[in-house]
């Protein structure tokens, strides 16, 4: 799937189409650029996701491998897959501060973060939201068809 980040803006804005129902919610969602979770010193680099919503994409050598949201704190959300740590009730995906990943956040309305994720998620398949893939397919179809709707706003592809 590295052909579609070519498209990820496209993506996005057909996403804030589906989520919010109009062009005017578009509004609420900030892009930011690529970058290494942390700076050369050890610092993270985007503290301005604490207490904020939103969608983040961790991508190594080209390839989006994972993406995930939070309604919440996409501060604390996004860098726990950058340390170890086990949850009870969550599938836990971690990943190597040194191990050349880079991260782009999306920040959102709390109600668009988990609709995004799933149309990114569905959209790109990354290869560790595997677990998510399966949680986002209600079986129906109706969720390709949402899908393929958004897909036709935004093409072409």
């Amino acid at each position: 799937m590295k052909n579609l980040e070519k498209y990820l803006p496209w993506l996005i804005i057909g996403a804030a189409l589906l989520t919010s129902g109009s062009v005017s919610g578009i509004g609420a969602m900030v892009r930011t650029r690529w970058a290494d979770p942390y700076t050369p010193d050890g610092k993270t680099t985007f503290p301005g996701a604490r207490g904020r919503s939103g969608v983040y994409l961790i991508k190594k050598g080209g390839e989006i491998v994972y993406v995930g949201h939070s309604r919440t704190n996409l501060y604390r959300t996004l860098y726990r897959h950058f340390q170890v740590w086990n949850h009870p009730t969550q599938h836990v995906t971690t990943y190597s501060k040194l191990g050349g990943y880079s991260v782009r956040v999306i920040y959102t309305t709390p109600a668009q973060a988990p609709r995004l994720e799933a149309y990114l998620v569905n959209k790109l398949q990354p290869r560790d939201n595997e677990h998510k893939l399966v949680k986002y397919s209600d079986g129906t179809g109706e969720q390709e068809n949402e899908l393929q709707r958004a897909a036709e706003i935004v093409a072409p592809f």
